[in-house]
């Protein structure tokens, strides 16, 4: 397990404790889809994501499409991408949370839907 996905989970899972305590159900359920079908669409084009970084396939069409998302990955998984099924996951995964978590940031950020704003601070954001 990559050294940045423990810290990645754990605050993934405490942004979305805090989402389940205020009620976000519908949020987290949409994020949640959204986020676990860009993942595994991401291990099943795993090939792509791989040749992207050893440079070798020519990254047009979807192979730029997974270049530009295996940027996140490789923020968070090992410096030398291999397609063995252990490397794969570690993406997948990495992939997973890294979107779960930004979806639940958003939220909590969001200042006339997210659940740590006022009623005044919502009602004054939503004028702008």
């Amino acid at each position: 397990m990559p050294i940045l996905q423990v810290p990645l989970v754990a605050a993934t899972l405490a942004l979305e404790g805090v989402l389940i305590g205020t009620g976000q159900f519908a949020w987290l359920a949409s994020s949640m889809l959204v986020s676990t079908t860009l993942a595994a669409w991401l291990l099943s084009h795993a090939s792509l994501v791989s040749a992207a970084f050893t440079g070798t396939a020519a990254t047009t069409g979807a192979g730029a499409m997974a270049v530009a998302t295996s940027a996140a990955i490789a923020a968070t998984s090992s410096a030398s991408v291999t397609s063995g099924a252990v490397d794969l996951w570690r993406g997948g995964l990495s992939a997973l949370f890294g979107l779960r978590f930004l979806a639940a940031a958003l939220r909590l950020l969001d200042r006339t839907r997210g659940p740590l704003w006022s009623q005044e601070e919502k009602k004054a954001a939503a004028a702008l």
